[in-house]
């Protein structure tokens, strides 16, 4: 999708340029994968959360000018939503999952421990936010045991803003931690993938 309205494609537009070869590009590389090519004329994150009931996951790419319209859509979409930023990821960076102090985390646990898993990498734990009675460890031992290849790590919070992450997972934020997310979202130089507590 785009923030351009669905004519724009049908021309000589040079985003409508860019957006045809991105797609002719996924086509190439994921044979047998449908693909297809959507404008809007509103916002982007808002035309995602409306396609987000139809949708496994949302992909986006990082807008630095539109984090809070992101951040927005992490909290709002049901999904999960990865944003990636122009950064490549380093090869063997471990999978960063973070805890954030809420209830019902187990969905970005498994979500983690999952993408450690086929990515072949290290998981790092961590709680950003313990609290007496808070159910993150007790949901990282249980998802370990699910994937016993993966290397789990608890170690306290890295800085969240340096590279050698592959990916960041944590939970969709309440509408009281976008802001968080959002600063987040502008300042990672890596992906970061919310994940609701429940769809």
């Amino acid at each position: 999708m785009a923030p351009y309205p669905p004519e724009v494609f049908a021309g000589p537009d040079p985003a409508a340029d860019v957006a045809r070869d991105a797609v002719a590009a996924l086509r190439r590389e994921h044979p047998g994968t449908g693909v297809s090519l959507h404008g809007t004329s509103r916002s982007l994150s808002r035309a995602l959360q409306r396609e987000a009931g139809q949708a496994a996951m949302l992909v986006t790419g990082r807008d630095p000018a539109d984090v809070r319209g992101t951040a927005r859509l992490a909290g709002r979409a049901g999904v999960p939503v990865l944003t990636v930023p122009a950064t490549r990821v380093e090869p063997g960076a471990p999978v960063v999952l973070a805890g954030t102090g809420t209830a019902a985390a187990a969905p970005a646990v498994a979500f983690a421990f999952a993408e450690a898993a086929t990515r072949g990498v290290p998981l790092l734990a961590c709680d950003l936010a313990a609290r007496d009675g808070d159910p993150f460890t007790a949901d990282v031992d249980s998802a370990a045991a699910h994937f016993p290849a993966v290397d789990v790590r608890r170690e306290p919070p890295p800085d969240l803003t340096t590279p050698g992450t592959a990916l960041l997972v944590l939970q969709a934020p309440a509408r009281r931690d976008r802001a968080m997310l959002a600063g987040l979202l502008r300042d990672a130089p890596y992906p970061v993938a919310t994940v609701p507590a429940a769809r």
